[in-house]
């Protein structure tokens, strides 16, 4: 009964999960072990001596030890004629970076992907639409004609028909022909009464 409690599928996927964190966890600690390793490869417990300043113009001032500038890390650069590029990949490269600020610089990438991504979406967009307004203009147009010429034929029809009826009237009133008028013979009913 408990065997059917366990998916195999989860039971793999748990494994496969631990494995990856414990790997992940031995990866981490070796590249801090290596970060606190200076650059010359000394103990990072093992001091830095300071130089002491000295100074041409005088003796020894007090708290001029605190003023002595720290290095930096600051970007090795060539002195050839290319310019430095935005590529944080190439600038990964070229110094080492906390992991703190590369996940910085990768958030910043990725908003910068989506931004542009973005925008191509507007843009295409907006050239969908100005090409659908396009076609829907064009068949405006064309329905309007269509709808003039049906309003035009329905105008000839109906003239035709008119003339047609105009004809058949003016022919039918020509075969009626009046022979005598009869005004004298037609007795109004006063007389008829008398």
């Amino acid at each position: 009964m408990e065997a059917d409690l366990v998916n195999p599928n989860v039971l793999i996927a748990a494994i496969f999960a631990g494995a990856a964190i414990v790997v992940g966890a031995v990866l981490l600690l070796l590249s801090r072990k290596k970060k606190t390793e200076g650059q010359e490869g000394r103990p990072a417990n093992e001091r830095r001596r300071v130089q002491p300043v000295i100074r041409e113009d005088g003796p020894r001032v007090a708290g001029a030890r605190r003023r002595v500038p720290r290095p930096r890390m600051r970007p090795q650069r060539d002195e050839s004629d290319e310019e430095p590029s935005d590529d944080f990949g190439e600038l990964e490269e070229k110094k080492k970076i906390g992991t703190k600020k590369q996940r910085k610089l990768e958030e910043k990438e990725r908003r910068k992907a989506e931004r542009e991504e973005e925008e191509r979406e507007r843009e295409d967009r907006k050239e969908r639409q100005a090409e659908y307004e396009e076609r829907r203009k064009q068949q405006e147009l064309v329905e309007e004609e269509k709808q003039k010429k049906l309003e035009e034929e329905e105008k000839k029809q109906k003239e035709e028909e008119e003339r047609r009826e105009h004809e058949a009237y003016l022919a039918m009133k020509e075969s009626f022909v009046v022979e005598e008028e009869g005004v004298g013979k037609f007795l109004s009913e006063e007389q008829v009464n008398t």
